[in-house]
Parts: C-alpha cells; structure tokens; sequence
C-alpha cells in the first residue's frame, strides 16, 4: 500500500551499517533535506541523534510506544530505554 501510495515516506532500516564515515556523513546530509516523513530504524545513536528525528518509539510488548526522549538527548534516551515500563 505505501509503495503506490503518494505518501512521501522514506523507509530507512539500519542505514548506516557497513557504510564507512564519510559515506555515512553524506547519508545524513541527504536524509536532513529530506521534507517527507521518515521512518528509521537504527542502533547507531550518534546517527539518530544527528538527523532530524522529531518523534522516537521503541518495540515493546508487541507494540510501538512513544518514547518522552529524542536520541539526541543521549543519557535520558537509554536511560527511557534501559527502563522499560508497560
């Protein structure tokens, strides 16, 4: 359905692996001029926290919910992470 769709969603699952620094730097240039919207899936906090990401979930009991802090905020992200709660 997204793919014929006319919503302006980039899909991006773990983008930066196996790109080495200065391809990744381009890859977070591109995805900052991005104006649709964006959906990323990532380990690499220095990654998530240098794009411009506005809303952060985490997979927890079969379900997405909202996390309170962005990846930019790194020690409150993990902490939210670290201390998960139904």
């Amino acid at each position: 359905m997204i793919s014929i769709s006319e919503l302006d969603l980039l899909i991006l699952d773990e983008p930066t692996n196996n790109l080495d620094s200065p391809t990744v730097e381009q890859m977070i240039d591109a995805v900052n001029e991005y104006h649709g919207a964006l959906w990323v899936i990532s380990h690499d906090l220095d990654f998530l926290s240098r794009v411009n990401i506005t809303k952060a979930f985490r997979l927890y009991d079969r379900a997405l919910k909202r996390m309170t802090h962005l990846p930019n905020q790194p020690e409150q992200y993990y902490d939210e992470l670290l201390h998960v709660t139904a």
